[in-house]
């Protein structure tokens, strides 16, 4: 009765034999066939689960339903979700369709590839074109996902210090006990003197702005497991510290809600369209953050990340400023393994920003950018008499080898 139970097609019989007798199960569903805790990874934002789950089962499954029924957006989402639930050593079993957007292929991609984990197939089979995939799964140095202690760094140029002295302000007020450690990444300020912050005033080339080689020294100088890089423009809401512990703190590469100083939403969790690492004309916003796009990122005015993995994989130090340091580091997470995501229970807040400048001209809506990339191609302009007459005199000319005047 209960193998039946599981699975709205009834295939889930056929890996009966795979049911653990013990241990902490997790099962992607609604109905488990065996002693497991049900979850519904897709109904929280950023397919994120609470974070006091991560790190507490011996398993995880994803029989009931297909993996294959996410897009190639979310199901990263999912995988990356379900690896986190893991301990140091455990199980995750798929179900799968192979389709043009998932298969067996990108989702050992996305394990065997991930940074501080080892994976082995223990059992794969065929089904009438379904697969059944069980991966062994190692988690190493688990030490850091249970670290709480954070070095936040300020990157700035001496010319604001106000503004430095207010980010420095809001992360005191929610660190009395002063726990937590301040880089003030630039020229010191007396008004720095009342937070107990680390300066350090390294020189850099004067000739370009070497942004990505800063932060990766600023990475290499951090004292502790968790690391937010903030430009000198924000202050952290209220409430940053709690929001994290809703979410969770086994992440790797996290944006944070942003707001302007209207109070309006700031895009930090985007995209650019297409593949390619190249200038784009606008930015894809995505507040919903239920899907990665090929290009997805976490924008680099003010960055989350583990300080270890961030040293592993580094910032691309050839990236100069206005050279999307930002969308290459996060190319580079995903191919270790690890998508960027998204922490909407933290905020902080950006000033100084033209809104209708910033917004207008160089974001577009998630939304926005689908309804025009489904929208059908303009119809062609019809020529006219003379224009149809110019180009068949361009083509004669052409053939008697001279050109037109």
């Amino acid at each position: 009765m209960a193998q039946r139970r599981a699975g709205t097609d009834g295939r889930v019989h056929a890996i009966a034999d795979l049911f653990p007798q013990a241990g902490r199960h997790a099962w992607i569903g609604a109905a488990p066939p065996f002693a497991a805790v049900p979850l519904d990874v897709a109904a929280g934002v950023n397919c994120r689960l609470p974070g006091d789950l991560h790190g507490t089962f011996d398993s995880a499954w994803h029989v009931e339903a297909l993996l294959s029924d996410h897009t190639a957006g979310r199901f990263e989402l999912v995988v990356d979700e379900m690896v986190r639930l893991l301990g140091p050593r455990g199980r995750l079993v798929f179900r799968l369709r192979e389709t043009a957007e998932v298969s067996v292929i990108n989702l050992k991609q996305a394990i065997g590839r991930r940074l501080d984990t080892g994976a082995t197939v223990g059992r794969q089979w065929a089904v009438d074109g379904e697969l059944v995939v069980e991966l062994l799964i190692e988690r190493r140095r688990l030490e850091d996902r249970a670290d709480r202690r954070w070095t936040f760094a300020v990157v700035t140029q001496g010319n604001k210090p106000d503004m430095v002295a207010r980010f420095l302000r809001s992360i005191r007020c929610q660190d009395p006990g002063h726990e937590h450690e301040i880089l003030v990444w630039g020229p010191t300020d007396a008004a720095y003197a009342p937070y107990d912050v680390r300066v350090v005033d390294r020189a850099y080339r004067s000739d370009v702005a070497e942004i990505a080689h800063k932060k990766n020294d600023i990475a290499a100088a951090a004292s502790h497991a968790n690391l937010l890089i903030a430009h000198d423009r924000y202050t952290l809401d209220p409430g940053f510290l709690a929001g994290f512990e809703t979410f969770g703190y086994d992440f790797d590469l996290v944006a944070v809600s942003q707001w302007y100083d209207d109070g309006h939403p700031f895009p930090a969790y985007c995209a650019l369209p297409g593949h390619a690492l190249v200038r784009a004309a606008t930015t894809i916003e995505c507040p919903e953050a239920n899907r990665l796009w090929p290009l997805q990122f976490v924008g680099g005015g003010l960055i989350v990340a583990k300080t270890r993995t961030l040293r592993e994989i580094r910032f691309n130090d050839l990236l100069l400023w206005c050279e999307a340091e930002d969308v290459e580091l996060a190319r580079a997470f995903r191919d270790r393994g690890l998508p960027p995501r998204m922490n909407p229970w933290s905020s902080a807040t950006t000033y100084g920003v033209d809104r209708q400048w910033f917004t207008g001209r160089h974001f577009t809506t998630e939304a926005r950018y689908l309804q025009h990339a489904a929208a059908p191609p303009p119809p062609a302009r019809p020529r006219t008499i003379v224009q149809k007459i110019r180009r068949e005199f361009a083509r004669v000319v052409r053939q008697l080898g001279g050109r037109p005047r």
